[in-house]
């Protein structure tokens, strides 16, 4: 591979060596265009295609479902809007099995010799999975399905345990150990995603709050930021940019 391949400040052949070998962390740049310059082999695993080549060129909209798509590159659109990383977002994808995939990824503005973002480049790690059909994995599963359903509501572990048949420690160890976030985390986490998809409507953000089972407006607010970084106006502004 030629090792005279750059971006901006970028060498991209090294990079793309660094992160070669390092396993359940995917890393990948994109030009201004947010078209995939670069990557390693656990992005290529979790966009599910076959080789390195087979994302160059291309954007999140040909191996992501459209909602997800759109939380990926509304974060991308504001690093090379304001130059500013963006830090340990945890977010999740669905591009293989039944149980999500948690992702903490950064974000940071690839530059040139003058300073201007000509790109971006993100690295993250893969958060436990649970993988085969151990019956962990199946109360792991349900206690997914359950919480997703009831997602805007009050969430009540202990009873969710009993149902499981499990003890409520035992329940945090299972998220802890396969998702690497507590139940309560997992459903914040379930009702930033709706809030985001209901941000790119013209549904007001205090009613979105509500919908999504927060107390008020600022909780949502607080919330969005922690676990997007960004807030829910600035989303709403470049969701809408990427619709139109």
């Amino acid at each position: 591979m030629d090792d005279t391949r750059t971006l901006g400040l970028a060498n991209i052949s090294l990079l793309e060596t660094a992160f070669a070998d390092l396993v359940g962390c995917p890393f990948f740049i994109k030009n201004k265009k947010l078209e995939y310059v670069a990557a390693n082999p656990a992005m290529v695993e979790l966009c599910g295609v076959a080789k390195i080549q087979d994302l160059m060129g291309r954007s999140v909209l040909d191996f992501f479902t459209p909602n997800i798509a759109r939380r990926y590159e509304v974060l991308d659109q504001e690093v090379l809007l304001t130059g500013k990383r963006i830090s340990n977002v945890v977010d999740q994808t669905f591009s293989r099995g039944s149980l999500p995939e948690w992702i903490v990824f950064s974000r940071m503005p690839v530059r040139d010799s003058s300073g201007q973002c000509v790109g971006i480049l993100a690295s993250g790690r893969q958060l436990g999975t649970a993988h085969g059909k151990s019956e962990y994995f199946t109360r792991l599963r349900a206690a997914v399905s359950s919480i997703r359903k009831k997602y805007n509501q009050p969430l009540e572990t202990s009873r969710l345990a009993d149902r499981l048949g499990i003890s409520t420690s035992q329940l945090q160890r299972d998220f802890r150990t396969y998702l690497g976030m507590s139940p309560q985390r997992f459903q914040r986490q379930l009702r930033i995603e709706n809030a985001s998809e209901q941000l790119a409507t013209d549904k007001s953000i205090a009613q979105i709050a509500v919908d999504c089972g927060f107390s008020d407006q600022s909780a949502l607010t607080r919330c969005f930021k922690d676990i997007a970084g960004i807030s829910p106006g600035r989303y709403r502004q470049l969701a809408k940019q990427y619709i139109d």
